[in-house]
C-alpha cells in the first residue's frame, strides 16, 4: 500500500477511532487530546500554533542515549532537573490538554509549498492549535513516513499486550531501533493492578499519567506477552534485515520484525512482518523460530528497563515536588545527577508507582 492523505485517515480511523471532519487544511481525523499528544510525540506531527515553527513534543521526551547506560540525553532531564515533560509542556501550552484535536495529513513537495498553503488557508498569521499538521513529503522516497509506521507498530503491539516504544536506546555501534515491544510481567501486572493503564501501553504514557489520566475498564480481559521484540520500520526501501541482524546481536531480544506498509513477506523467515492491507494492520510472526536472546543478557537488560521506566514515572512531578519526593519518601536530597540516578535505580517500579498514585490522589507525600 502506498501511503497518502486519504488512506492514512482510513488507517487511523480503523485503528484509533474518531470522526473524519472537514478543516480549512483538508479532511482530518478528530481524536481526543491525549491520543493527539502521543501521536505528535511519536510522529512529529505539529500543533498549528504558529506559521513559522509549529510545535511538536517529538524528541523532547528522551532520557538515555544507550541501553545499560545512564547518560542523559537532553530531553526530559537536564542534569538532575526535570526540563521537558507533559506536565511542564501543558503548563506553558494549555491548549495541549483542552478540546479535541484533528490530525490533518497534508501532501507537499516542499516546505515552501506548505508555508504558502498555510498562509492561503489561514491568512494574516491566524492559526488553529487544535489542528495537527502531518507532513507527507512527496519529494522524499517513501514520503518520510517511517515515524508514522513506528506509531502504527506501537499501537498494534500495545494492544497485543506489550509495553512499546519507538526509537529505543540501544548502542552507538548497533544503532537505534525504530521499534521495541517489551513483555515484562512484573511491570505489567503492577500497572494493571492499579487500573491506570492496560497491560500493553506506550512507554510515554508513563509520564502522561498525571497530565492525561485515563481509567481502564476492569471488565475488559487484559493480557500480556513475555517476549522482547525489536523492529525496523521503512517506507522508502524494503531492505530491513541487515539492520535487524545488528539489533538481535545484542542478545536482548526474542523476536525481530520488519515494519512496512506494503511488503507482505519478511526478508528472512526468522523475522516477522507488520504490514497494511485495505487500511488494516496485519502481523505475520516469524515462520522459523530462532532464539536470539541470551538469558543473562536479557535479565540485565530488563533490570535496566525498570530503571528506565522509573525515569518516566518521576517525570510526572514538578522539580519542587521531585525534591520533596526524595526528601520525604526516600531520604534523598536530590542535589546531583547521582542522587537522581539513585532514585530510579534503587527504588522499585512498584514503589514509585504507588507513591505517584497516592500523590496524584492526595496532593502530598505525607
Amino acid at each position: 500500500m502506498d501511503l497518502n492523505s486519504k488512506n492514512i485517515l482510513a488507517i487511523l480511523k480503523l485503528l484509533i477511532g474518531g470522526d473524519i471532519v472537514k478543516t480549512p487544511l483538508g479532511d482530518g481525523l478528530s481524536i481526543n487530546n491525549r491520543e493527539a499528544f502521543l501521536f505528535s510525540a511519536i510522529t512529529g506531527s505539529a500543533y498549528f500554533e504558529n506559521h513559522i515553527y509549529p510545535f511538536t513534543p517529538k524528541g523532547l521526551l528522551k532520557i538515555f542515549y544507550n541501553a545499560l547506560d545512564y547518560n542523559f540525553v537532553t530531553g526530559i532531564f537536564d542534569n538532575n532537573s526535570i526540563k521537558n515533560t507533559p506536565y511542564y509542556l501543558t503548563e506553558h501550552r494549555k491548549y495541549l490538554k483542552s478540546n479535541k484535536k484533528t490530525i490533518v495529513p497534508i501532501e507537499i513537495e516542499s516546505e515552501k509549498e506548505l508555508k504558502f498553503f498555510l498562509e492561503e488557508s489561514f491568512p494574516n498569521q491566524t492559526c488553529d492549535n487544535n489542528l495537527l499538521i502531518m507532513r507527507i513529503d512527496l519529494s522524499k522516497k517513501g514520503y518520510g513516513l517511517e515515524s508514522f509506521m513506528e506509531y502504527l507498530a506501537c499501537k498494534f503491539f500495545s494492544r497485543s499486550g506489550y509495553i512499546t516504544e519507538n526509537q529505543i536506546p540501544l548502542s552507538y555501534s548497533l544503532g537505534s531501533p525504530d521499534f521495541g515491544g517489551f513483555g515484562i510481567s512484573n511491570i505489567q501486572e503492577t500497572i494493571s493492578k492499579f487500573n491506570i493503564l492496560p497491560k500493553g501501553f506506550n512507554i510515554l504514557e508513563l509520564c502522561m499519567l498525571r497530565t492525561f489520566p485515563i481509567k481502564c475498564n476492569e471488565n475488559i480481559e487484559q493480557y500480556y506477552n513475555d517476549d522482547l521484540i525489536v523492529g525496523e520500520a521503512k517506507t522508502s526501501t524494503t531492505v530491513m534485515n541487515l539492520q535487524l541482524e545488528k539489533y538481535i546481536s545484542s542478545n536482548f531480544f526474542d523476536i525481530g520484525i520488519e515494519i512496512h506498509p506494503s511488503k507482505s513477506t519478511a526478508s528472512n523467515p526468522k523475522f516477522g512482518i507488520l504490514s497494511i492491507k485495505d487500511a488494516e494492520l496485519f502481523y505475520d510472526p516469524p515462520m522459523k523460530q530462532e532464539k536470539f536472546s541470551d538469558t543473562k543478557a536479557q535479565k540485565t537488560y530488563k533490570d535496566w528497563l525498570e530503571s528506565y521506566f522509573n525515569c518516566y514515572l518521576i517525570a510526572n512531578y514538578s522539580n519542587d515536588e521531585l525534591k520533596m519526593l526524595g526528601r520525604i519518601k526516600f531520604k534523598n536530597k536530590l542535589e546531583s545527577k547521582d542522587d537522581l540516578l539513585d532514585l530510579v535505580k534503587k527504588i522499585s517500579f512498584e514503589d514509585h508507582l504507588i507513591t505517584l498514585i497516592e500523590f496524584i490522589e492526595n496532593g502530598t507525600f505525607e
